[in-house]
Order: C-alpha cells, then sequence, then structure tokens
C-alpha cells in the first residue's frame, strides 16, 4: 500500500524528475556506475592474474611511489599545454584568415577547409603511423631523406628524448587544430560586420581588429574549446602509441598512456585505477577552473 501511494504521488506530469528519469538512468548506466567501479577498484589489491583481491588503502600509497609516476606526470602537462596552446592559437588564426576568405570569395576557400579538416577525420593510430613515415630516420623517412638531400645531417626526431616529445605535440596540434577552427569560425561568422568596417574606417590594423574585437567577442567560445581540447588532449594516446609508444625511455609516457601499460602490461588493476581517478580529478579541477573563468567574465 505504501509502494502504491509512493507511485501515485511521484508518478504525475507535474513532477520533472519523473521525465528525467531515462536520461538519469542511461547516464548512470554508462557513465556514473563505471566511474564509481573504478574508484571501488582503487581501493583494492586487485591484479589481472589474481582471481581475489582485498581492499586496502597500500595501493594508493604505492601509487605515489610507483617509478615514472612523476615524470609522467611532468610529461603529460608539457604535452596538455603545448597541444592546448597550439590548437588554440592555429584554430583561432585559421578561423579569422577563412572569415576574411569566405567574405570576399576568394577561389579555393572550401578545398581549404576541406584539407584542415583531414587531419581531424583520421583516427588517431592512422595519424601516428602518418607521423611516424614523416618523422622516420629510417630510409623511408620523409623530412630526413629530404634534408640529406640539400646536404644536412638527418635529425632524431623520434629517438631523441626532447625531438620525441615536440613531434608528438606537433602532431596533436596538427590532428587537433581542425576542431578548434571550427568552433571558432562558427564564432566569427556571428560577429557583425559594421564593427570591422567601421575599425577599418579608423585606422585599425588586421591585429588590432583581432585583439580589441574579435578576442573580447568570443572569451566564453574561447574557454568552452579550452575545456574541450584540454579534457580531450588528457585522455588521448593513440597518436604517441603508434608514433613512438612512449618513448624514448618515458620521455612522451602521457598519463593515458601510462594507465594503459600498468594495468594491460603489468596487470596491475588497482593501481591502474587509482592513477584513472588522479587523472579524473585533473580533469574535474581544469573544469571547474574554466568554468569559474566563464563565470567571472559574465560578472
Amino acid at each position: 500500500v505504501l509502494l502504491v501511494n509512493f507511485l501515485k504521488k511521484w508518478v504525475n506530469e507535474e513532477n520533472p524528475y519523473m521525465w528525467l528519469m531515462p536520461t538519469i538512468l542511461l547516464l548512470g548506466g554508462f557513465y556514473l556506475w563505471p566511474i564509481i567501479d573504478v574508484i571501488r577498484i582503487s581501493f583494492t589489491n586487485a591484479h589481472l592474474y589474481k582471481r581475489t583481491y582485498n581492499f586496502t588503502f597500500d595501493t594508493i600509497v604505492q601509487a605515489f611511489s610507483t617509478s615514472g609516476f612523476f615524470e609522467t606526470l611532468w610529461v603529460t602537462f608539457i604535452y596538455v599545454l603545448a597541444s592546448v596552446v597550439g590548437q588554440l592559437i592555429l584554430g583561432l588564426i585559421l578561423a579569422v584568415i577563412l572569415r576574411r576568405a569566405t567574405d570576399r570569395r576568394l577561389p579555393g576557400t572550401t578545398l581549404i577547409k576541406i584539407a584542415i579538416l583531414i587531419p581531424w577525420m583520421m583516427p588517431g593510430v592512422s595519424a601516428g603511423i602518418s607521423w611516424n613515415y614523416l618523422l622516420s630516420e629510417a630510409s623511408v623517412g620523409f623530412f630526413n631523406n629530404a634534408l640529406q638531400s640539400f646536404g644536412y645531417e638527418p635529425v632524431r626526431f623520434l629517438s631523441d628524448k626532447t625531438n620525441a616529445l615536440i613531434s608528438v605535440c606537433a602532431a596533436n596540434i596538427w590532428k587537433g587544430t581542425a576542431f578548434s577552427m571550427i568552433v571558432f569560425y562558427a564564432a566569427v561568422s556571428t560577429l557583425p560586420s559594421n564593427l570591422y568596417a567601421a575599425s577599418a574606417v579608423d585606422g585599425a590594423k588586421p591585429w588590432q581588429q583581432l585583439i580589441f574585437i574579435t578576442l573580447p567577442q568570443m572569451k566564453t567560445i574561447i574557454t568552452i574549446v579550452l575545456i574541450l581540447i584540454t579534457i580531450g588532449t588528457l585522455n588521448s594516446l593513440e597518436i604517441i602509441l603508434a608514433l613512438t609508444g612512449g618513448g624514448p625511455g618515458r620521455s612522451t609516457e602521457v598519463m593515458s598512456l601510462f594507465i594503459l601499460n600498468t594495468v594491460f602490461v603489468r596487470g596491475n588493476i588497482a593501481l591502474g585505477s587509482v592513477f584513472a581517478v588522479i587523472l579524473m580529478l585533473i580533469c574535474l579541477a581544469l573544469t571547474f577552473a574554466y568554468m569559474r573563468l566563464i563565470e567571472l567574465d559574465k560578472e
């Protein structure tokens, strides 16, 4: 009787939670429950090659003393910072250029847009293999062959630690710039043209229009793109896996690849879950920081 009365009271057209329940169940089953399960496993000593496990805090303590953990965090920081800055700047520049080219109806603008979109549409593994071919130090390496044909010594793009990190950052920027360009192009296309016309009459240069008109009008959009590409870069590993495999040494092993190796190479599910929770907390902290920037901008 109590259950029937509860259902009669809860199931009605005026109760918004009734209509939200399918979405809540869907999100809970596919997103929330896996997160809860990973957090639960991080408090155990579960191993891929052991049938049983116990609940313990030792795995969390072990995570911060694991060899290569802090080195991986530093590599991840450099990789994310370089990728985000590169994608934001290049995406904005390309969006402004394409907006001007479209307004002037220059021929070939559509082909340029398609060429920029191709890297973004490629699978990450394919992009990594393509860059491996370009940067290879073997006889098939395109760039080194070109350098040798002009009399220069070959460059150790992938076997030198510094060059390898620069290479994976460049590959990720090349692949991800199209996304920021699409969003920025859509935002720039909505800006009123009379602002640019009036500033041009006053003698404003293109770079002044970019700084004093375009950027202030796009603060919120830039922040949203910043959130999306930061999270996407933190979770990406396909390009690095295909290009360098995390080497040489640990010079290009980012956090997501470190988690993959911990779970599937070393078989330590609990330790990998701890690292996954740490990566999730980093993503959440950055997201809240960016959202705070949006709120401050509105105030």
